[in-house]
């Protein structure tokens, strides 16, 4: 006879995820660096200015409690210290502080993304959201922090 003593039996791990599409959030966190670009930014500047943005946004989120890869945001680290002209990196260490001061409850990372204009010239973004394998978006508002026993991995979570 197996013991099942001390086994889990723990179902998926649930995150809080915030209601906002990721998207709209990126392109929000992105709008100092693309202010920057007068009077608008052309589509290869902008897609630029996303990518860091993005490297950046996952970079947090992948060393956070979810997801428990702390190697990522070392690595931006790094690269912040050493390859980037002062003024980049200064911007980009305040869109750093605004991750933190304001998303860094969110547990999903950028997955493929596009970014181009629409008919009036505004930016339109669509990126896939990625939560771990095992972790499931809650209903109920249970907290990132209670998925410290995340898997590895990550699973589509369709697109935001």
């Amino acid at each position: 006879m197996t013991s099942t003593r001390g086994a889990s039996f723990a179902g998926p791990t649930l995150v809080r995820v915030p209601p906002s599409k990721l998207s709209a959030v990126i392109l929000e966190l992105a709008a100092p660096m693309l202010a920057l670009y007068a009077p608008l930014p052309t589509l290869e500047e902008a897609r630029g200015v996303l990518h860091l943005v993005i490297v950046l946004w996952n970079a947090n989120v992948m060393a956070g409690p979810v997801w428990e890869k702390p190697e990522h945001r070392e690595a931006l680290g790094v690269a912040l210290a050493t390859s980037l002209p002062p003024p980049v990196s200064a911007m980009l260490e305040a869109l750093d502080r605004a991750w933190h001061e304001r998303y860094r409850d969110d547990p999903r990372v950028v997955g493929e993304w596009s970014f181009s204009t629409d008919e009036a010239g505004g930016p339109t973004l669509v990126c896939t959201a990625l939560l771990p394998r095992g972790v499931t978006p809650s209903a109920d508002g249970a907290r990132a922090a209670d998925a410290r026993t995340t898997k590895k991995g990550a699973a589509r979570r369709g697109k935001k």
